[in-house]
């Protein structure tokens, strides 16, 4: 049966709607089945609400199944440069009805706050309460500098000899200066 249902189910329902109606909309006989004048009404008027009905539920289906809709995410520039931007072509490939909305930022971000779905960060640089899943391996720590400038200041030797030299400091907008 295309519904699923036993027929006794079918004629059942149909005769507590014809019971409803107080008309009959379907003439019975051993043989066969055929739709009474009422039956035909019926049939016309509600037939379009029916096929409405069933393409809504077909479109409902669809939509829990099948990727879609909006993906709002945060990252650094960095992190986009480094591991989303290459992942990126495959993955419209993959979902192309995810519409994907990208915010480059380096403060700490809020996800409920901003209605954001996900935020991509370095290190621990998340806020204290937020729970991290970590998607790559760790970036290892460089140090750059000019080759002049270590001709005339010497190369640093432990963490703490940067101290003593000149340095550009970051500061997070969100946070408190990471070098001294």
């Amino acid at each position: 049966m295309r519904l699923g249902l036993q027929p006794s189910t079918v004629n059942h329902q149909l005769k507590s709607l014809e019971e409803q109606l107080g008309m009959a909309l379907i003439i019975r006989t051993t043989r066969s089945l055929s739709l009474t004048e009422a039956g035909r009404a019926l049939l016309r008027g509600a037939g379009p609400a029916f096929d409405q009905l069933a393409e809504a539920i077909e479109t409902a289906r669809s939509v829990g199944h099948a990727p879609r809709g909006a993906l709002r995410l945060a990252m650094t520039n960095f992190v986009f440069d480094l591991h989303v931007g290459p992942a990126l072509t495959g993955f419209r490939e993959a979902y192309p009805d995810i519409e994907i909305e990208m915010q480059f930022t380096d403060a700490l971000t809020d996800l409920l706050s901003e209605e954001l779905h996900a935020c991509f960060r370095l290190g621990d640089r998340i806020l204290p309460d937020r729970v991290a899943v970590r998607l790559t391996l760790s970036e290892p720590l460089a140090v750059y500098a000019c080759p002049t400038y270590l001709e005339k200041h010497g190369r640093p030797k432990t963490p703490t000899d940067f101290l003593n030299h000149d340095r550009i400091r970051y500061r997070f907008p969100t946070s408190r200066q990471i070098a001294p």
